[in-house]
């Protein structure tokens, strides 16, 4: 059996940077979000490093007084990897763990930047990264206009 559970950072910065959010209260212009390059290579990576490669980046808003959170209108399930499966098999049936995914959900609803915050390993992240990859959001609103949000979710594996 599977568990997924969704756990919505929302109000907090997420990945520890001392760049501050766009400021909510009094927002009188929309900034817009514009998603840096992304690397060719496609492997996930650490949200710290995506931070420290782009600490000031505009567009992204704090949610809170003015600015709504984004709604979810499709999320897929991770699955289980095989040696996640492997490593449960070996101890008895029993394995849990979980996978900490970051990722800004942009004025589309589309999530941008998927980067890791918290490992699971056995493959669980990418897979983590991968079912995030295609979840589809109502976006963010300040003043019925969409803006970009930083969102972490959680995923959590559990074979029983």
């Amino acid at each position: 059996m599977i568990v997924l559970a969704l756990i919505f950072t929302a109000g907090e910065h997420l990945r520890g940077s001392s760049a501050p959010l766009v400021a909510q209260s009094s927002v009188e212009a929309i900034v817009p979000y514009v998603p840096p390059v992304a690397p060719k290579d496609n492997q996930l990576r650490s949200c710290a490093v995506i931070d420290a490669e782009h600490p000031d980046q505009p567009g992204i808003y704090k949610i809170g007084k003015e600015v709504s959170a984004p709604i979810v209108k499709h999320n897929v399930t991770a699955t289980m990897t095989k040696e996640a499966r492997a490593y449960a098999h070996e101890h008895g049936g029993t394995f849990s763990a979980s996978s900490l995914i970051g990722f800004v959900v942009d004025q589309e609803g589309q999530p941008q930047e998927i980067c890791l915050k918290k490992a699971a390993g056995f493959g669980l992240d990418e897979e983590a990264a991968r079912a995030v990859s295609q979840y589809r959001f109502s976006p963010a609103k300040v003043h019925n206009s969409p803006v970009a949000v930083r969102l972490v979710v959680e995923v959590e594996f559990q074979s029983y």
